[in-house]
């Protein structure tokens, strides 16, 4: 595959491979960049109404133009290497790597979270579940930004995959049962997934929840031996309490946590649009990174120290979320707007520079690329009823 072609794209080399299919990097000739081309398995896209259904929704899913989301450039279908998408390819590592090396900072796990509900609450607002939300579906590049990766593939696993196949409790693949086939992760599945149910966009919290628990904690909040046990535990058992497990955890993000892994699905958050406020408190107040109840407990000098240190805390994790922003406003989103631009994308390039036109104000290169994406063809809107208010 490594030195071939695929229309416009010459692949370089191989990135890795799981249960979907096979990923390479490969160069856009047309647009000279780098792009992520990832095979999908014959035995994925072997049924037609799944083929057809998952071409359905790539196309919702390439419309989902967000920072922490994975840009999805191209589809199509090769008659000897089949199904192929075509990606952002992104420098970094995934978060599954990162947690291989311990647990998180509170800081950086709330940043990150906060990064991954973004994303989510956007495919949410527009009616996509993700449904594997798990540590190696987000990214985290080499310029901080969070990305999540691989929307909709997961309801592309085939029913007939072998059991053997679906032990890990890392690894994305389905699991026939008597009452349906369930998709997903099983270390990240919610109730439902594991029965066989509906998954939409609260099967998504309840994952998301699974993942910030073990990014606090440095495991997962339901185990067992064996994979029927651990899907078992999802059922029925309740996570140990955060705070045992991490004291320094302000009691409002381990209520965070709580009732995003409620088990029924009505008492959880509806999307991650009601999750974001949340963990925006803890994030802007500081007090994800330190238990208030605690400092009160000690000397009222030691107290004040704890508080110095949150603040200084506080500050540095904004300082560094400012600066990673910027890094990314500038190397990712700026050549973005501009390639749109030229492809006569207009609306994508404008939500795409209003989203860092604070962060880039000032900037030659952005103030040209503004004047470029918003003196060009106009952007005609209309707004139901007429006259009001449009938003972004």
């Amino acid at each position: 595959m490594t030195g071939s072609t695929l229309g416009r794209f010459e692949i370089t080399d191989k990135l890795g491979e799981g249960g979907m299919g096979v990923l390479y990097r490969a160069r856009d000739t047309r647009l000279g960049r780098t792009v992520a081309i990832k095979f999908l398995r014959p035995e994925v896209m072997a049924d037609p109404a799944r083929s057809q259904r998952f071409l359905q929704e790539a196309k919702a899913v390439s419309a989902l133009n967000h920072p922490n989301i994975v840009t999805l450039h191209d589809i199509g279908e090769d008659e000897t290497r089949g199904t192929w998408i075509a990606m952002e390819c992104l420098d970094g590592e995934s978060l599954r790597q990162r947690l291989a090396r311990g647990q998180l900072a509170v800081p950086e796990a709330v940043r990150i979270a906060l990064d991954v509900a973004r994303g989510l609450a956007f495919a949410h607002a527009a009616g996509i579940a993700h449904r594997d939300i798990k540590p190696g579906n987000v990214m985290v590049t080499t310029s901080g930004l969070v990305k999540v990766l691989d929307f909709g593939l997961a309801k592309l696993a085939p029913s007939d995959q072998p059991a053997t196949d679906s032990r890990s409790p890392t690894g994305s693949l389905p699991l026939a049962t008597a009452t349906g086939t369930i998709l997903g992760t099983p270390g990240y599945m919610s109730p439902e997934q594991v029965e066989g149910r509906h998954a939409d966009a609260r099967s998504d919290v309840f994952s998301f929840g699974v993942m910030l628990y073990e990014m606090l904690t440095g495991r997962r909040p339901f185990e067992g031996a064996s994979e029927l046990s651990l899907l078992s535990a999802i059922l029925k058992d309740t996570p140990a309490p955060l705070r045992g497990l991490r004291p320094e955890v302000d009691a409002r993000l381990e209520a965070i946590v709580a009732r995003c892994l409620e088990k029924d699905p009505a008492r959880r958050y509806a999307s991650a649009q009601e999750l974001v406020p949340d963990i925006e408190a803890c994030q802007d107040d500081g007090s994800a990174a330190v238990s208030w109840t605690s400092l009160r407990r000690r000397p009222a000098w030691l107290a004040a120290l704890g508080l110095l240190i949150a603040i200084f805390v506080g500050l540095g994790a904004w300082a560094w979320r400012r600066s990673a922003r910027e890094r990314w406003a500038r190397k990712e989103a700026l050549p973005e707007i501009e390639r749109r631009t030229e492809a006569d994308d207009r609306m994508g390039a404008f939500r795409l520079a209003e989203s860092v036109s604070s962060v880039l104000a000032g900037d030659p290169q952005f103030e040209k690329a503004w004047l470029d994406v918003t003196q060009g063809s106009p952007i005609s809107l209309r707004t139901d009823p007429p006259g009001a208010a449009v938003s972004f």
